[in-house]
């Protein structure tokens, strides 16, 4: 049987928010000219208002809170400087870089200059840690910069929870994550974050409640995947219908369980593995993806080897014979959403297996929530990210090839074809270097739109929303898709309560906290 293991290794990330945002610009109406009748004031224009200006008294309030910091650390620094612990001085305009990266003793003492030519601050040197000086006097620095630590967040976390609700969630968030940036060993701004400690060789690191449930949710879904193997029953043999005898191919013994049927003319051993995995991942599925969807009575695999038996099924096949010959041109497997049969011809067992599998995950999704093809990530996401936890193998996806494409990212094209390549890794890279809205490309396009990076964003994606937040959460989203009461991106911002560019940026962390999959089979 196929065997599914999850990491337990876990690898926290210390998260760096963004820098706070410059107030959001608000100007009033124009005045109506002379003679002209006076404005009405909807109830719309005094809510935006209003918002604006609970913005500008939260700006207000943070900027304040900046400015005492900053003399704070200003003081201390000079402190430590005469105090001879040079070390702490070092660690104070680090802090003080976060709130005035052009700050001239933090670059001085800090061994940076400005090189007019790249227009940025350069060390031309290595930087050298000074060292800490005598202990008591590092002692009292430490109660200093604590207090001045204390203070800041204390203001910090009072006004974000006093402005929290014209904040909303995703400013919020993006507000704390600035103030950890200039104070990274705070508890309280970690935990408002929603971090977590957790002890690992006798040391205290922070996490992310969604890294915890990811490596959670992996040893769930392996245990879930092993459960559903072992309960395969023992298979039985089928009988060939009227139109299959009549199809010029020398079939094998027909297999089947009471979940699905598999007509073949390859070794017994693969018709074996297909017809256990057909059914097995109808007791699997509902556990990963949501719902309780049955297998559709009568469902049938064909499984094809040969050019001459593939040209066969599809001239004589009913479901196959009425359409173009042209369309099955280059087509390794086919399978029509909502129909009762999927076809796999390709040349090598190890990707008719990968195939049959992949079909049988776009079966359910379109029976659990009616989502098909034209919703490329879905499809392609969840169908790589299954038969990665089920086979190891990700050997069937539709890749669009452009000029640009092959150009500019010829490394990810290859890459996705790696067995071994880990597609979470790639995808890390993809968005490291990509516009914070790149997501919304992969959103948008259906499946014979996707390339590469598309590919790869499309399972991490998947991942994430599964592993991190959990099943009834993506199965929300797999609903609402299948629906289609919005677009993926509206839809996913409203779940996660944050917007795409922020989204992306949470799975960016998510990929440096949790890594990628690592699978034993």
């Amino acid at each position: 049987m196929l065997r599914l293991t999850s990491p337990h290794a876990l690898t926290a990330a210390l998260l760096i928010g963004a820098a706070v945002p410059a107030p959001l610009a608000y100007s009033s109406s124009s005045l109506p000219s002379s003679g002209a009748a006076p404005l009405e004031t909807s109830t719309a224009t005094l809510s935006t208002r209003a918002s604006a200006a609970a913005w500008d008294a939260y700006t207000d309030g943070a900027d304040k809170a900046r400015k005492q910091r900053l003399e704070g650390l200003v003081e201390f620094a000079k402190w430590a400087h005469k105090a001879k612990t040079y070390q702490q001085r070092d660690t104070a305009y680090e802090l003080i870089l976060t709130i005035d990266p052009d700050h001239k003793d933090a670059r001085k003492f800090l061994k940076y200059s400005f090189d007019r030519k790249k227009e940025m601050w350069l060390r031309k040197r290595p930087y050298k840690t000074p060292k800490p000086g005598k202990p008591e006097v590092v002692a009292e620095g430490v109660v200093k910069l604590k207090a001045l630590d204390d203070a800041f967040v204390g203001t910090m976390i009072e006004l974000i929870d006093e402005h929290e609700e014209k904040l909303g969630p995703a400013k919020r968030s993006r507000e704390l994550r600035a103030v950890l940036a200039m104070a990274p060993d705070q508890i309280d701004i970690r935990e408002a974050l929603g971090y977590v400690a957790v002890e690992k060789g006798g040391k205290i690191t922070w996490t992310t409640e969604v890294a915890i449930a990811t490596l959670e949710a992996r040893d769930e879904l392996a245990e879930s995947l092993a459960k559903a193997q072992d309960e395969t029953p023992d298979l039985e043999e089928a009988e060939l219908k009227d139109f299959e005898e009549a199809i010029d191919v020398d079939w094998g013994s027909p297999l089947m369980t009471k979940r699905v049927r598999v007509v073949h003319n390859v070794e017994d051993e693969e018709s074996e593995k297909i017809t256990e995995i057909g059914h097995f991942m109808w007791s699997f599925l509902p556990d990963a993806l949501g719902s309780k969807s049955k297998a559709r009575k009568g469902f049938t695999i064909y499984v094809v080897d040969g050019e001459s038996e593939r040209a066969a099924v599809i001239e004589s096949h009913p479901l196959l014979r009425e359409r173009e010959a042209d369309s099955f041109q280059g087509v390794g497997a086919f399978w029509h959403g909502g129909g009762p049969a999927g076809f796999n011809w390709t040349n090598e067992s190890i990707t008719r297996i990968d195939s049959s599998c992949k079909q049988i995950t776009s079966n359910y999704i379109w029976q659990s929530y009616q989502i098909d093809g034209k919703v490329g990530w879905v499809i392609e996401g969840v169908g790589q990210y299954i038969n990665q936890m089920v086979l190891g193998t990700r050997l069937t996806y539709t890749l669009t090839r452009t000029e640009y494409e092959d150009k500019v990212k010829p490394r990810t094209n290859d890459r996705v074809k790696d067995a071994d390549a880990d597609w979470i890794a790639i995808a890390g890279e993809v968005l490291a270097e990509a516009k914070p809205t790149r997501l919304a490309s992969t959103l948008g396009r259906n499946t014979n739109e996707l390339n590469s990076e598309d590919l790869v964003l499309a399972y991490t994606l998947v991942a994430y929303l599964r592993e991190g937040h959990g099943v009834d959460t993506f199965a929300e989203v797999l609903k609402r898709v299948g629906a289609g009461e919005a677009s993926s991106v509206v839809i996913l911002e409203d779940v996660l309560q944050a917007p795409l560019p922020e989204i992306q940026g949470m799975i960016e962390e998510w990929i440096a906290e949790v890594g990628g999959h690592d699978y034993d089979h």
